[in-house]
């Protein structure tokens, strides 16, 4: 592992948003790389996306849409095999997220390695701030 971080973004039909958010975590030195995964877009995501490509950013595709859970398996299968990362950043282009919180993740999955995966409080456009966790087994 190169201790790099990660981040995996899934579009779908939606390039602007994808675009806006890309741009702003590629200035954040705790990742290492961005992976923007075109999810089989009917439209033309993929050319505009092949716009802000660069030595952080890589665009892959898909034929097909292949939905949430095996799009993002793609964009990690080409991270691994690109980057031997040491942590991967799952994230929907439509949310905002500060550097501090992927900091506080990184620093968190060091500090404690029977830990496999951080999810950060997330709080609504209103203030109301939720928990999107479940335990698991």
């Amino acid at each position: 592992m190169t201790g790099k971080t990660v981040a995996i973004v899934l579009n779908y039909n939606d390039y602007l948003q994808t675009i806006q958010f890309v741009k702003h975590i590629e200035k954040y030195a705790s990742i290492h790389y961005i992976i923007v995964v075109d999810n089989g877009s009917l439209n033309n995501s993929l050319e505009e996306l092949c716009n802000i490509k660069n030595d952080k950013v890589y665009v892959i595709k898909s034929n097909r849409n292949l939905g949430y859970g095996k799009g993002n398996n793609l964009g990690m299968k080409y991270g691994v095999h690109q980057f031997d990362p040491e942590f991967f950043i799952i994230a929907n282009p439509d949310v905002f997220f500060e550097e501090k919180a992927v900091t506080a993740a990184i620093k968190l999955l060091k500090k404690d390695t029977s830990i496999g995966m951080v999810a950060p409080r997330m709080v609504s456009h209103g203030g109301t701030r939720t928990l999107p966790a479940w335990r698991l087994p």
